[in-house]
């Protein structure tokens, strides 16, 4: 979503044992974000904004990034 915000729970990119989902799964969660855009992540402290970095990166979102100001 080009200059949108798109609040998605970092708990949300993990199964129900709190393993990560699969890449398919991942895709489909952040399937409204627009791929080869630039995504900032952030939170209150930084830490829980993680997990999303990561899943993105997962599900091949290339230009991702903390916002570590948070």
């Amino acid at each position: 979503m080009p200059g949108g915000d798109e609040t998605i729970f970092w708990k949300d990119v993990l199964d129900a044992e709190g393993r990560w989902t699969g890449v398919g799964a991942l895709e489909e969660r952040f399937s409204k974000l627009d791929k080869d855009g630039a995504i900032i992540v952030y939170c209150g402290s930084g830490v829980s904004a993680c997990p999303n970095v990561i899943a993105l990166e997962e599900a091949g979102y290339k230009n991702v990034k903390l916002y570590s100001g948070s």
